[in-house]
């Protein structure tokens, strides 16, 4: 067999009502798994997503469950183009007999841990794959049409590693940002007006917000991250919150920050399909320690 690089991300899933109250423990556990086997029960028709913008649909395919987690596979493909093939050694070209509504099937691996009021999920990223995003707007899109008293949606926080930047991507709009800095560096006035003396923390949270409709800049976190980045330490902590292109509500949390960026996996010689046991194998062992 061969071996291909993957990518992980590291994601924090909580369930959270209208009323910001979050599900914890065994509740936690029968709700989400609730959740999937809810959706295992629908008809193919009825779980497929479609994204028309890009000519594409996913799914949940597989799930399977043992004592010490979870793990998922969501199948997608993208649909709509029909090129024709060409031999790398010839150059030589054929009609191509796909389809157009038909795509070529991708995997993605997800495996997730319960922990007592939120779920650690590894998820295998790729282009071509099924991202977090999707998958949460999959999954609360499910959990709205349960038959349910109370709702109980996702909401997502991201686990960086220590590429943090990289995941500004992750979101549409910035809403909020949370700097926290040592309180020497407000100002020796500021604190004499606000008399904050003795009894307070050495570190303060500075929030700032984005106007209606409008989001934070990127640019403004990225030079926030360069002075969290300083030896000096003057800006101790970000945190950030927002939402995805799918909506969904997303954090951010340098405190968060893992060393988990990638994994060798063994693909199949003929296929070029990773070998499904051995990922996620790989992908339960990064959780042990989370």
């Amino acid at each position: 067999m061969s071996v291909r690089n993957r990518k992980i991300g590291l994601y924090s899933i909580e369930l959270v009502n209208e009323n910001e109250s979050r599900l914890k423990g065994e509740k936690l556990t029968e709700y989400f798994d609730g959740v999937i086997n809810y959706i295992q029960t629908k008809e193919y028709d009825d779980k497929i997503f479609e994204i028309s913008a890009s000519n594409k649909f996913y799914f949940l395919d597989e799930y399977f469950s043992n004592e010490t987690g979870r793990s998922y596979i969501f199948k997608s493909a993208k649909i709509g183009h029909r090129p024709p093939l060409i031999k790398k050694d010839t150059g030589e070209e054929r009609d191509n007999p796909k389809l157009l509504d038909e795509g070529e099937s991708e995997k993605t691996h997800i495996v997730i841990k319960y922990k007592d009021d939120e779920i650690i999920a590894a998820l295998e990223e790729r282009k071509v794959g099924t991202t977090i995003g999707q998958i949460t707007n999959y999954l609360n899109n499910f959990i709205s049409q349960m038959p349910n008293d109370d709702y109980y949606f996702i909401n997502l926080n991201v686990i960086p590693y220590s590429g943090f930047l990289e995941h500004l991507n992750d979101f549409d709009r910035i809403t909020l940002g949370i700097i926290e800095v040592d309180k020497q560096y407000l100002g020796s006035e500021y604190l004499n007006l606000a008399d904050l003396g003795e009894t307070t923390r050495e570190n303060i949270d500075v929030t700032f917000k984005a106007n209606p409709r409008k989001s934070i800049l990127p640019e403004s976190i990225t030079k926030m991250f360069r002075k969290f980045e300083d030896k000096n330490k003057k800006i101790k902590r970000i945190r950030i919150k927002g939402t995805t292109p799918e909506k969904t509500k997303i954090q951010l949390d340098t405190n968060n920050l893992k060393k988990v960026e990638h994994i060798d996996v063994n693909l199949d010689d003929a296929t070029g399909l990773v070998n499904e046991n051995d990922i996620f194998e790989n992908l339960s062992i990064i959780l042990q320690d989370l």
